[in-house]
């Protein structure tokens, strides 16, 4: 099978447009162009973040796995609470940075998929 890159995408109105096919981001659609901007900077970089803290957590599970043992709790634990900070420093900034109608779309998408994130966001676990 031989696959090919995608050169263009045809808009709503038919037009062509080169290059790929933009991913789709529910919240950033909704959006000002100057939030939507602050949102992609954010997410980009605070998943950045949680992606290395979970590739430290992968090297304990498998360093433990690999010794036929449990991963150790008091390695784990430092970056659970870490992966915590992560998420909540970068919905701060976000909250920081955006405007306050920009917030509150951030804060109705979160609400509308699952209430447990703003449960979350207000009284984080212990």
């Amino acid at each position: 099978m031989v696959r090919t890159q995608v050169t263009h995408y045809h808009s709503e109105t038919g037009a062509i447009i080169e290059g790929q096919l933009p991913s789709h981001d529910p919240v950033a659609v909704l959006l000002s162009p100057s939030d939507s901007e602050v949102w992609r900077d954010i997410v980009e970089a605070t998943n950045a973040k949680l992606a290395d803290n979970q590739k430290r957590s992968i090297e304990i599970i498998n360093a433990a796995r690999l010794q036929g043992t449990l991963p150790p709790r008091e390695k784990l634990q430092p970056l659970d609470q870490e992966r915590q900070a992560i998420v909540m420093t970068g919905l701060q900034n976000l909250q920081n940075q955006i405007s306050t109608e920009g917030w509150h779309v951030v804060e109705r998408f979160m609400r509308d998929s699952g209430g447990g994130v703003m449960i979350w966001l207000t009284k984080p676990p212990k």
